[in-house]
């Protein structure tokens, strides 16, 4: 009675799995930042200036981006979210004002930067003394998932516990260079 009794530990580890697989992903992604070479600003360590701010933004329209926080999206460290809100531009709400009313929202979304959401993030590559951050519109990278995360569970005899594995199979690709931009920051 007392086994039966006990918390579903197979179903406990099997949510804990997709957090590693989702972090990889991540990882792969944002190292593909510094691979934007049209729009490169800043300098590592060094909190981003309004005029780099601004010139990241004007690449994107150059390159006929519609800027919009459904469609664009900087992602920061926490260092330079901390810069960010000493920003007018961002802090200002009838500055960062979203337009359209599509605010996406989630886990490390903080606002609203010059009509693109602003994601805070620990899991960007480091550069020196700071992080490759950016400014991007969801054309400029590709997520190609070829196998989803699939969950395969066996029971082991010789340890009388389950065995449980996540595996996926996927791959990351920058598609559009002028859609994005590298922001070596603090």
């Amino acid at each position: 009675a007392e086994l039966e009794t006990n918390v579903n530990l197979r179903s406990f580890y099997s949510d804990q799995l997709a957090y590693p697989i989702a972090l990889a992903v991540d990882d792969l992604l944002a190292g593909l930042f510094d691979d934007f070479s049209t729009n490169t600003v800043g300098t590592a360590g060094t909190a981003m200036s309004e005029d780099q701010i601004i010139s990241c933004y004007q690449k994107l329209l150059e390159a006929e981006v519609e800027v919009t926080p459904a469609t664009c999206s900087w992602f920061v460290s926490p260092a330079e979210f901390v810069n960010l809100i000493k920003n007018d531009n961002f802090i200002d709400r009838n500055k960062a004002t979203n337009m359209f009313g599509d605010i996406p929202g989630g886990r490390g979304y903080v606002g609203v930067l010059m009509n693109a959401s602003v994601h805070v993030t620990t899991n960007l590559d480091a550069q020196g003394t700071g992080r490759d951050e950016t400014l991007m519109s969801t054309e400029a990278l590709a997520l190609v998932m070829q196998r989803m995360p699939r969950l395969s569970t066996d029971y082991d005899i010789f340890h009388l516990a389950d065995v449980v594995v996540l595996d996926a199979v996927y791959g990351v690709k920058e598609m559009r260079d002028d859609n994005g931009g590298c922001i070596s920051g603090a």
